[in-house]
């Protein structure tokens, strides 16, 4: 197990040394660390992003205007059943708790209770070199409690499956979850219990799985106009179908301590960030450049876009102890964000009333991501089930062709192969600030997870 962990960190490793200097040594660390898995490396990625912004709490802060951004983060794990979710997240939750962590949001339950955790979650003091960090909250006598009122509060929202703690349509929940995103100062809400809950300088992150179909049951059709997926980031994965991994690769305890210590130092990590000239620059650069290129329906997700960026530098910026932010933070930052704008089409097909929705983006989904033309007879074997006739499919296919998202091939006898995915250049290829070699390694990754599978069926039939 330990020999076939080593085989697969310096796969990695090699893997993540193409893209010279495009992406900071954490993020490579970590996703070496996951090692050979199923799940998609964006949500790996995103993953390490999130604990670290977790872990920061409002230690950190960078000045905007006349408000304060925090570096915590609404991150929705986006993909279908069985896309390992779940996988991803655990491992960065486990990460946190194995660092003295504590602050975890509850299972399932009222926000009621969820406000009453979130009054009682201050942040303990963690020790870097020794395991003495263990806090009982419980022990907190309530005039200790009255004396530390002025203390920020924080929770870490942390599901693979967001509907079990959010539930159905839990529209007050939501509004609450998206007034906090902006870190206020006090948080007042009299109506929750009999007396008034006010929670000092509330902080929370969110790392939360789902799947497309489920995105309208958890937040109904008020989320947009509230606020809340403008302050959310959207980021998709699916699973290949020829991914097929029987025994994911073990960690190397050495590396698992690292990543621990390394979390450890940033939970006492400090101050107030300052942007170099560069960094000011290329700022300026993407935000007076940027365009709508989203439809006009989606386009209220891009409405905080440049505090997404701030967010996810604030934390490259941090894991390399440093309070400037340098050009490097931005352009990774912003091309990670960038890149799972690609996806949001996918993730919103099935937001609405529209019958067959959802359908239409999973047979988009299934035929963006063939290596070879699709063929109606595929594709009604795949969703036969889902539709009441076959005229259906073909409604659906002629709605994603004039959409741009499909186009039929045919061979040159004009013999129908199949349908693929509309290739069409995109915008961003020009864009002079999206980075496209941290992509290749983002997409290298997953084809280098294709062959080990493949070596390692190999391998253990002939053995």
């Amino acid at each position: 197990m330990g020999k076939n962990a080593i085989h697969v960190s310096r796969r990695i490793q090699k893997i993540c040394e193409k893209p010279v200097n495009a992406l900071h040594d954490y993020i490579k660390r970590y996703v070496d660390y996951v090692g050979l898995c199923e799940s998609p490396t964006q949500f790996t990625v995103w993953s390490a992003i999130s604990i670290v912004g977790a872990v920061l709490g409002r230690n950190v802060s960078v000045k905007f205007g006349h408000k304060t951004i925090y570096p915590n983060m609404y991150i929705l794990l986006v993909g279908p059943p069985a896309s390992m979710k779940s996988y991803a997240l655990d491992i960065g939750k486990d990460l946190l708790s194995a660092a003295g962590y504590s602050m975890f949001a509850p299972n399932k339950a009222a926000k009621e209770t969820i406000w009453a955790k979130l009054e009682k979650s201050v942040r303990p003091k963690i020790k870097e070199n020794n395991d003495d960090w263990n806090f009982d909250l419980s022990a907190i006598s309530l005039k200790e409690m009255k004396e530390v009122d002025t203390t920020p509060r924080e929770m870490y929202i942390a599901h693979g499956e967001l509907a079990d703690f959010i539930g159905d349509g839990n529209e007050d929940l939501i509004q609450n979850l998206t007034n906090l995103w902006d870190c206020l100062d006090v948080f007042d809400n009299p109506k929750l219990t009999r007396k008034s809950v006010i929670i000092p300088k509330p902080t929370i992150n969110m790392l939360g799985g789902m799947t497309p179909g489920g995105l309208g049951k958890i937040f109904g059709n008020s989320a947009n106009e509230g606020g809340f997926f403008s302050r959310a980031i959207f980021v998709y994965g699916s699973k290949s179908a020829d991914l097929k991994i029987t025994f994911p690769s073990s960690p190397l305890e050495e590396d698992r301590i690292k990543l621990i210590m390394l979390l450890k130092k940033l939970y006492n990590f400090q101050g107030e960030f300052k942007f170099s000239k560069t960094a000011t620059q290329a700022l300026y650069k993407i935000y007076c450049n940027s365009s709508e290129h989203l439809d006009a329906s989606l386009s209220f997700l891009l409405r905080r876009k440049q505090q997404h960026i701030i967010k996810t530098a604030m934390c490259l910026a941090a894991t390399k102890f440093s309070l400037t932010i340098e050009e490097e933070d931005i352009i990774i930052a912003y091309t990670l964000v960038t890149y799972n704008e690609e996806f949001i089409p996918n993730i919103f097909s099935s937001y609405g009333t529209a019958k067959n929705t959802n359908v239409q983006g999973r047979i988009h989904d299934m035929i963006k991501h063939s290596r070879k033309p699709v063929t109606k007879r595929e594709l009604w074997k795949a969703f036969s089930q889902d539709l009441s006739k076959l005229s259906d499919l073909d409604v659906l296919l002629l709605n994603l062709a004039h959409a741009e998202k499909i186009q039929k091939v045919s061979s040159k006898a004009g013999q129908t192969l199949g349908y693929i995915g509309w290739e069409k250049e995109e915008k961003k290829e020009e864009d002079m600030m999206y980075d496209k070699s941290i992509i290749s390694w983002i997409r290298g990754i997953e084809r280098w997870k294709e062959q080990e599978a493949k070596k390692q069926y190999a391998n253990i039939m002939q053995s």
